[in-house]
C-alpha cells in the first residue's frame, strides 16, 4: 500500500502517520513496500473506529 492509498481512508493525521511509520519500518527491512497482516489489521481497526463516529 502506498502513501496515496493511506490518504484514501479518512483517518486522522496521527493515524496516517502511524501507518506510514509502520510501512517505512517494513520497507527498510524488506524491499517490497507492502503492508503486513498486522498493518492491515490496524488499518481495519482504524476504519471501523472511524465509522462509529
Amino acid at each position: 500500500m502506498k502513501n496515496k492509498d493511506i490518504d484514501r481512508y479518512n483517518l486522522t493525521d496521527k493515524e496516517k502517520a502511524e501507518l506510514r511509520h509502520l510501512r517505512n519500518l517494513r520497507r527498510r527491512l524488506k524491499p517490497k513496500g507492502c503492508f503486513e497482516p498486522q498493518d492491515k489489521a490496524r488499518l481495519r481497526e482504524l476504519q471501523l473506529n472511524g465509522q462509529k463516529d
